[in-house]
């Protein structure tokens, strides 16, 4: 059985067994870099507006090595039924439409432009360098994955919010969220021979050593790197190298003028082999010159 096949049969099982309380329907989306994501899109009936969609990959994994086709549905039945009296997907339902309730959670989220370009025709964005930025409202994490809903220009207009404000919004809550930084020791051959560990951003980063920095969630983390406030108090004066390989962080080394370029590309290709194809940001470096107050792609000499 394929996955097209598995999802069908999901489907109309779920209609079957959850028909007199939820409308089910088959949902295809586009994930961050255009990687397809299937899965079941439910509705309460009575209450259409309060709608989750649960992919299915994951399931079809399982039910491919381990389980059978009656514990992967019993499985999702019950992770429906918990999800759609979820108090914090209840609670989205009702903030979303309130500004002063839902500005406390609206961030930045930097993604790849090249293999984005149909998802941000849809969506409120600015390029950032050769980079876009986008906006989020994200509600919290729940079994089936996090809470969020993408800024549109429809929701702006209900707000009656403009995009200065939004952008000004979303980056003072980057800044007030702040971030977390972990050390991966010393940089060998374009990777990192350490134990990753939590440290203080206020910490003195050492020379030829690699460090994440991302936030407290470890999600969308290389947002981060619109934190100028941030990445002045842990560069201590120094310039940074910034490598954005993933969504969720960004690899930081303090220039001491002897790295090589080519051993960053290599580090960053080395990470990105073992990546997620949706979690891909970029595969080049970045500059942040502390003097400037500036950040650039790197551009060799």
């Amino acid at each position: 059985m394929n996955l097209e096949e598995f999802i069908n049969q999901v489907v109309e099982r779920l209609k079957a067994d959850l028909g007199e309380t939820y409308q089910i329907d088959k949902n295809e989306t586009v994930e961050n870099n255009g990687i397809p994501k299937y899965g079941v899109r439910v509705r309460k009936r009575g209450q259409e507006d309060l709608t989750a969609t649960f992919y299915l990959g994951e399931d079809y994994t399982r039910f491919q090595s381990e389980e059978d086709f009656e514990v992967c549905i019993r499985a999702l039945k019950k992770k429906i039924k918990e999800t759609m009296d979820h108090v914090e997907t209840n609670e989205l339902r009702t903030i979303v439409p309130d500004w002063d309730r839902i500005q406390s959670y609206i961030f930045p989220m930097v993604i790849n432009t090249e293999k984005n370009r149909e998802f941000l025709r849809k969506v409120i964005h600015r390029p950032f360098l050769d980079m876009t930025v986008m906006f989020r409202v994200i509600m919290g994490e729940i079994e089936e994955g996090w809470v969020y809903v993408d800024l549109d220009e429809d929701l702006l207009e209900m707000w009656n919010v403009t995009r200065q404000e939004l952008e000004e919004l979303s980056y003072a809550n980057l800044e007030r969220e702040g971030g977390r930084l972990y050390s991966c020791g010393e940089l060998k051959e374009g990777a990192f021979s350490g134990k990753i560990e939590e440290i203080s951003p206020g910490t003195a980063l050492r020379e030829n050593y690699m460090y994440i920095l991302t936030n407290e969630e470890q999600m969308y983390g290389a947002a981060q790197i619109l934190n100028r406030q941030l990445l002045r108090r842990i560069s201590g004066g120094s310039n940074l190298y910034l490598l954005p390989c993933s969504v969720h962080e960004l690899i930081v080394l303090v220039d001491d003028g002897n790295i090589e370029v080519e051993e960053l590309i290599k580090a960053m290709h080395n990470i990105e082999i073992s990546m997620k194809k949706q979690d891909i940001l970029q595969d080049h470096p970045y500059y942040y010159d502390f003097a400037r107050d500036e950040i650039r792609v790197y551009q060799r000499n």
